[in-house]
């Protein structure tokens, strides 16, 4: 081997180490990016988790539905007392103007 083949193959083993050294950082930067994008992701499902755990199931709905129910019901009983509430209310009102 002549001085002129020792500088190709040295040139040669400097471009291999100099590829070798990119492909390095390449794929380790690849990786952490990958590792931020599935952090991201790994939070963005726990959120959503959280959210639906805290999600009213068909039970309590139809419990609310329930409950609803249950209020018209007092509400039309209270109207009916407030009726009646309201029909003595104006005999006292005619008595005490007929009175005068």
């Amino acid at each position: 081997m002549d001085f002129e083949q020792l500088k190709w193959v040295w040139s040669l083993l400097q471009w291999i180490v100099v590829a070798g050294c990119a492909l390095f950082t390449y794929l380790t930067n690849k990786d952490a990016a990958n590792q931020k994008d599935v952090a991201a992701l790994s939070e963005r499902v726990g959120r959503a988790e959280t959210e639906m755990k805290n999600m009213a199931t068909a039970a309590d709905v139809n419990n609310l539905g329930g409950d609803i129910k249950g209020m018209q019901v007092s509400i039309e009983g209270m109207h009916r007392s407030f009726d009646a509430l309201n029909r003595n209310l104006e005999r006292v009102n005619d008595y005490l103007m007929r009175k005068n």
